[in-house]
């Protein structure tokens, strides 16, 4: 028997002006044990699945579901039968907070898949992973998958099945700051399509915007990081949600923070940071509270080496939950 983890991180994806270009790994995981089983002569191969160490989320059907896909679907396109195998998830990305959550489990199936399929020499690449994890689900974007696969700030771009994707590693003292509602405050679903035709004005501003980011954290400039993380492009919250978002993200501002938003279609507040972390969580948390409004913060370093996978011992841990799929 033989036994592997596979570490994914968290990721942000539209950040700010950047509306499905760029996307950001960060130092927050979901960690997928795989162990191969001794193949039963005469029976079906199943993949059981034993959920374990999951947190104050608890049980997650949805990523659970989407892991179990991407672990098959490299198998079908080589036309391999699946490999007897036990999976134990420790999940720590929380489900619904716009921090990658099923981009983490597509891209850890996908590459506990892939480790197998190594060994047959029959491996897909990096470009040929984000093709597939966007195959699974229509809410899987390559930016997102490309930041969780290499790490740091990706960007990834996919013209006739061919993916051009690059990573740039950040800085250390650079740090994202999270704020997440014990609530979720969606959109209006009468609001939520976005308008198919920009002017040129709408265009300029928004690809400037995205360099000016790009340039801002290569070269350090991190007070011009502000105005590129503006949001005009995406439908607006709930009627009373924009002065609740504005509060927060001024108070951020105001406490240090470089620049701050709202995550696309979650309720989470995502902080860049050089300094000030823990003044900068103070102001949050008092505006949030004046605002009645309860949460959490949580201080995130960015993770620049991208999903890893590595071997491990065959000792298992005190199992949980169990399920067959």
């Amino acid at each position: 028997m033989t036994a592997f983890i596979v570490r994914v991180p968290a990721t942000l994806a539209n950040l700010g002006s950047c509306f499905h270009c760029l996307g950001l790994a960060l130092s927050l995981y979901n960690t997928y044990r795989l162990e191969t089983l001794p193949s039963i002569s005469g029976q079906q191969t199943a993949l059981p699945i034993l959920i374990t160490n999951l947190g104050s989320q608890g049980y997650a059907p949805a990523s659970d579901d989407l892991f179990c896909r991407a672990f098959c679907l490299p198998f079908e396109r080589r036309g391999l039968s699946l490999p007897s195998v036990r999976v134990q998830m420790s999940l720590e990305i929380p489900d619904d907070s716009g921090l990658g959550s099923r981009t983490a489990a597509a891209v850890g199936g996908l590459l506990g898949a892939n480790r197998y399929l190594k060994k047959k020499q029959l491996a897909f690449d990096m470009d040929e992973l984000i093709l597939l994890a966007m195959e699974l689900a229509a809410d899987l974007h390559a930016d997102t998958v490309a930041a969780a696969l290499l790490g740091g700030l990706a960007v990834a771009v996919v013209q006739d099945r061919k993916v051009y994707t690059t990573a740039m590693p950040l800085p250390g003292e650079l740090k994202v700051i999270i704020f997440r509602p014990t609530f979720t405050m969606g959109r209006c679903e009468e609001q939520r399509p976005v308008s198919a035709w920009y002017s040129r004005t709408d265009a300029t501003s928004y690809t400037s915007r995205i360099a000016l980011l790009l340039s801002a954290l290569q070269t350090g400039q991190y007070h011009l990081l502000a105005s590129t993380m503006q949001d005009q492009l995406r439908p607006p919250f709930q009627p009373l949600w924009p002065l609740t978002v504005a509060a927060l993200t001024e108070e951020a501002m105001a406490a240090g923070a470089h620049g701050a938003c709202f995550l696309d279609h979650a309720s989470t507040l995502f902080a860049l940071a050089s300094h000030s972390y823990d003044r900068i969580i103070s102001a949050i948390q008092a505006r949030a509270h004046t605002l009645k409004l309860a949460g959490s913060c949580q201080l995130l370093p960015i993770e620049n080496r991208g999903a890893s996978t590595h071997p491990v011992s065959l000792s298992l841990p005190q199992v949980a939950h169990q399920r067959a799929v």
